[in-house]
């Protein structure tokens, strides 16, 4: 009997593996390549991600600190630091490298030996922003030097300064006196306290709780009190015109009062004149030229023996009888005494013919 032929095909279970096609190789080269590239990618945008911070960090000019200062500037830098940081949006693993960047001379000798020491040996990227703030006050802004700036922050008026250069540094040493304003009234009242007076008097009844509006109210009060005030606006305009007008017209009064002083015939009616002669009493007459008190007869027509009117001195029915006859109003106005007319205050006489010359005058 033959032997059985084996059969050519080798088994399934003991064939070799196979061997990897070119294209298969195509393939796995191809996947390297993109996980390099894809390696490569994610490196380059963390580097371009930093590099993008930084660049943003100095465009905002962030200032240097070089630790040779005083509290307040340090405490100035903090927030000038802290205000760049919020208008960038910097994430919080990038404040402190970026910071420290900042740092030169005293203050970056300092920070090394603070890193090695205090935070031992962390990176700048594992070290928060809190925690760098609370050991840059500790050295920069000493506890006696807090202590100082609460000191100030009692003693603050406003003096010399603007509203705003007031406030300015009202908020600043506020930092250091947290517990003596702890309610917005409290920081309210404080500021408005430290006003100039004719900026705090008008805003006292108000009771203003808000800071920022007591702040703006006390900057429009002082703009309003620095604008110039018109020399003549139309009210006191008005009433300086009417004041010249009435002091225009005193002026004329007066001057007609002396003119019918001396000329009262020519302005005066002989009512003002006879009112002026009665009124001074030892004024002389302008009608007659004799010293007499009352109205002068010659204005009005009397006689001058007897003071009745209807006749004249001349035509006294009594006249040469002698004697001496008043006048018959009897109240002391002219008289006659015999041939003579007198006044019987002055004891000034003149003759008929002078009586007589003027009488005629004003006779009808």
């Amino acid at each position: 009997m033959d032997p059985p032929v084996e059969s050519s095909v080798p088994n399934e279970q003991h064939s070799a593996a196979p061997v990897p096609s070119e294209s298969m190789m195509q393939l796995a080269t191809a996947i390297a390549h993109v996980m390099g590239d894809a390696q490569s990618k994610m490196s380059g945008s963390k580097e371009e991600e930093i590099d993008r911070h930084l660049q943003m960090f100095h465009k905002l000019k962030p200032p240097l600190f070089k630790g040779a200062v005083g509290p307040q500037a340090a405490e100035d830098w903090i927030m000038r630091v802290e205000k760049i940081f919020d208008s960038m949006q910097c994430p919080g693993n990038r404040k402190v490298p970026l910071a420290v960047f900042m740092l030169e001379s005293e203050a970056e000798r300092w920070w090394i030996g603070q890193q090695r020491e205090k935070f031992q040996g962390k990176t700048n990227a594992e070290i928060t922003w809190d925690e760098f703030t609370a050991v840059f006050r500790m050295w920069f802004v000493p506890p006696s030097a807090q202590r100082q700036m609460q000191e100030a922050f009692m003693r603050l008026e406003q003096g010399r300064k603007s509203v705003m250069e007031y406030e300015a540094e009202f908020t600043a040493l506020a930092r250091y006196a947290a517990h003596l304003i702890p309610t917005a009234e409290e920081k309210c009242y404080r500021f408005l306290h430290g006003l100039n007076r004719e900026l705090r008097h008008p805003l006292v009844p108000f009771r203003i709780h808000e800071f920022s509006e007591l702040v703006e109210r006390a900057r429009l009060i002082e703009i309003d009190l620095a604008t110039p005030v018109p020399r003549y606006d139309d009210t006191r305009r008005r009433r300086d015109d009417v004041r010249r007008d009435d002091s225009g017209r005193d002026r004329d009064r007066e001057k007609r009062s002396r003119y019918e002083g001396s000329n009262g015939s020519a302005l005066g009616s002989a009512s003002r004149s006879a009112s002026i002669v009665s009124s001074g009493g030892s004024g002389t007459c302008i009608h007659c030229g004799r010293r007499h008190a009352g109205q002068c007869y010659l204005l009005t027509g009397q006689c001058f023996h007897c003071g009745q009117q209807g006749h004249r001195a001349a035509d006294y029915p009594q006249k040469g009888l002698g004697g001496r006859t008043d006048s018959g109003t009897g109240t002391g106005q002219q008289r006659t005494v015999g041939s003579r007319a007198y006044s019987e205050r002055s004891g000034n006489r003149m003759d008929d013919r002078t009586v007589r010359d003027q009488r005629e005058t004003v006779a009808p």
